[in-house]
């Protein structure tokens, strides 16, 4: 996908991705776009992916600008079609730039960047005044503990990237 998306909104409280949404995908792969002003009431300001089992989702060269949705992922939120497959999902984002996205309500996390996926490889990108509600200011990779038990070749790796005043506040936090 090459696109440019602006002030793109859903406001469907049971679908995500304010200006891609793209459901049991083998894989995805975005270039060389720009999301700015998108939003969503629930996950994926700009891009909510749901992707296959054993398959990727790839984002180079992006630029992510004021993205912002009320649950996860203020930029990107991307889940794996099954829970307890034994095959792993694998997010990549290269060469990408996440400026003021958000996730702001009391349980948003991952800012920028919402992953519910095994794997995930992020390089030479930027992350500047993304904040997230509750976890994960800049990015939040969620891994749940029955994956830890299905799989040794889970990953995250981070390389080249520049985080800049990311936040994660827990302000609504009740102790």
């Amino acid at each position: 996908v090459e696109c440019s998306a602006r002030v793109n909104k859903n406001d469907d409280r049971t679908r995500g991705g304010g200006a891609i949404a793209a459901k049991n995908v083998n894989s995805l792969m975005v270039s060389n776009c720009t999301f700015s002003a998108c939003d969503t009431l629930t996950t994926g300001g700009a891009v909510f992916a749901k992707i296959m089992d054993g398959t990727s989702m790839t984002v180079n060269n992006s630029i992510f600008r004021n993205d912002s949705c009320k649950g996860q992922g203020g930029g990107i939120g991307v889940y794996q079609v099954t829970e307890n497959a034994k095959t792993t999902a694998q997010l990549t984002v290269n060469g990408c730039k996440f400026e003021n996205c958000s996730s702001g309500t009391q349980n948003g996390s991952g800012g920028a960047i919402q992953s519910y996926l095994p794997c995930m490889s992020l390089q030479n990108s930027e992350f500047a005044d993304c904040w997230a509600g509750k976890e994960g200011g800049g990015i939040n990779n969620f891994f749940g503990a029955n994956y830890t038990e299905q799989w040794n070749g889970s990953f995250m790796t981070i390389s080249g990237c520049e985080f800049t005043r990311c936040r994660a506040e827990d302000r609504f936090q009740v102790d």
